[in-house]
């Protein structure tokens, strides 16, 4: 199992008409990007074959350069908040 987790990808998520609520909320953002999304759909697909045919799946798989960066930005959040609980965190260590 590979959990797969996109950027944006050129699917016109604001022309589906169940998406319709939502997309109003994000309208806003989504408008100057509609069709202009980096990720390609295609593209996608042959990754994902590709990934779905390795003998050793990775557990994930960040797609489109905008994911990436979005994951790598976590990453630092995190790693700072780690780092700043650094003292207290093992404070709730059991005696061995």
């Amino acid at each position: 199992m590979t959990i797969i987790e996109p950027g944006y990808f050129r699917t016109d998520p604001l022309d589906i008409e169940d998406y319709a609520e939502g997309a109003r909320q994000r309208r806003e953002f989504l408008d100057n990007r509609n069709h202009q999304q980096l990720g390609d759909p295609a593209k996608l697909g042959v990754a994902l074959v590709k990934l779905a045919g390795g003998d050793k799946p990775q557990l994930r798989y960040t797609a489109g350069s905008d994911a990436l960066e979005r994951l790598l930005e976590k990453f630092g959040s995190m790693r700072a908040e780690a780092d700043a609980w650094r003292g207290l965190t093992p404070s709730t260590d059991g005696v061995a």
